[in-house]
């Protein structure tokens, strides 16, 4: 039988955090084609593109705001690498039209003033913002496979790490 002190391990943890990435790539919604994204159309009211470098990681904040939308549309970090950004801050004007698509399951969010990822940003036929890059790094089993490595390697060292304190406990 297991006991309290068995669970305050790091490595008890490690198995746990694996767990958390398991559960997150289970349950982070599908976005599997272009039928799971809608279109947003709307007028750009503004942009913002930062990118930090802090003294140990990176940050990168980029957003989208569209007038009649209290919504900021996010583009995450991982899609950064599917987004011209240079060009649509050359071509893409203040006050123009432009098409952004989000995952089904966000309509409910708009003009809720949360943030909602975005898949696609098109304006004038030009995309910036590639669909189809973007739903296979979204699809990526990177998380997956991370969270069963963490959980493997947590409970084997956990589980080592109880049979040793066993084996001095009865010395």
């Amino acid at each position: 039988m297991r006991k309290l002190s068995d669970f305050n391990s790091r490595f008890f943890y490690i198995a746990f955090i694996g767990i958390f990435f398991i559960g997150y790539y289970i349950f982070k919604g599908n976005v599997r084609s272009s039928k799971d994204l809608i279109e947003v159309a709307g007028t750009l009211k503004d942009y913002s593109f930062i990118d930090s470098d802090g003294y140990r990681n990176r940050t990168h904040s980029y957003y989208i705001y569209l007038d009649k939308y209290r919504n900021s549309f996010k583009i995450p970090a991982d899609f950064l690498e599917c987004f011209y950004k240079s060009y649509f801050e050359r071509d893409v004007k203040i006050g123009e039209g432009i098409i952004l698509k989000i995952p089904r399951r966000a309509a409910k969010k708009i003009n809720t003033g949360k943030d909602i990822s975005v898949f696609s940003i098109t304006y004038k036929g030009s995309e910036y913002l590639v669909e189809k890059l973007t739903i296979i790094k979204y699809n990526s089993t990177l998380t997956l496979y991370f969270g069963i490595s963490f959980f493997i390697f947590g409970v084997i060292q956990w589980n080592r790490e109880i049979r040793k304190k066993r084996k001095t406990h009865y010395k």
